[in-house]
């Protein structure tokens, strides 16, 4: 790892870059005997990489996951944004249709992106689609005690809902 740190090094001078040590991580794992390896001696001119565990979830092209592929950290990210979005949606200035909108077109792919790589259960799903379904209700301005059914019911049912989390992800 070192002489590869090395070339890097010697990459980034003859191109003119500078690598913000602190902000760099090194992880090892030997997925054969599932354990860490020590980090301890892998630098960088010198300076020391902080450790990163193999637990520890890392955001890598837009998704969170760990060096042994745990996705979890994922699936709560995007749980805890969907979570956020709602409630942004109560009381929201936009028109009806306008709020109800914003579910297919900025919400969905939040969740499309993820789950193709994430592993979602039954029961993450199910809370997602009641948080949309919510939304739904909140973009038509309806109490909370109103019922959510029509906008978790598909139109071919008479229902108002878009895609559900379950069919986004057979289709991903």
């Amino acid at each position: 790892m070192n002489k590869l740190l090395a070339k890097v090094s010697e990459f980034a001078a003859w191109a003119g870059m500078e690598l913000c040590v602190h902000k760099c991580e090194v992880a090892a794992y030997d997925f054969g005997r599932q354990t860490e390896l020590n980090t301890r001696k892998v630098r960088y001119n010198g300076q020391r990489l902080s450790h990163l565990s193999a637990q520890d979830a890392v955001r890598y092209l837009g998704l969170r996951l760990t060096v042994t592929g745990d996705t979890s950290a994922e699936v709560a990210y995007v749980l805890s944004s969907m979570q956020s979005a709602a409630t942004k949606f109560k009381g929201p200035p936009y028109s009806y249709r306008q709020g109800f909108n914003l579910i297919p077109t900025a919400l969905h792919p939040v969740f499309t992106y993820s789950v193709g790589v994430s592993t979602w259960t039954m029961k993450e799903m199910q809370i997602l689609h009641n948080l949309w379904g919510l939304m739904g209700k909140r973009a038509w301005d309806l109490t909370e005690g109103h019922n959510t059914a029509p906008f978790v019911t598909p139109h071919s049912e008479g229902g108002v809902a878009q895609l559900s989390p379950f069919h986004l992800a057979a289709k991903s």
